[in-house]
């Protein structure tokens, strides 16, 4: 596990506009063993489904745009 202080991650999260659960990924170790419903699993990243990825891809440049300018709408 890699460390990092406080500082350097506020910095970072003030100068990339995130926050600390945007950047951290939770991978249990396989030593311990914490519950199912323990709040450190809201940490882990979700793999995205490769077809998703092929389809995207496979987008036109304006497909892309369209879908960009609707997430925009959802801030």
């Amino acid at each position: 596990m890699q460390e990092i202080n406080l500082e350097c991650l506020e910095k970072f999260c003030r100068d990339f506009n995130c926050t600390p659960n945007d950047i951290q990924d939770f991978k249990p170790s396989s030593k311990e063993t914490i519950s199912k419903d323990h709040a450190l699993h809201t940490l882990t990243k979700k793999e995205i489904d490769n077809e998703l990825i092929n389809k995207i891809n496979a987008l036109p440049i304006d497909k892309i745009q369209q879908i960009h300018n609707i997430l925009k709408e959802m801030e």
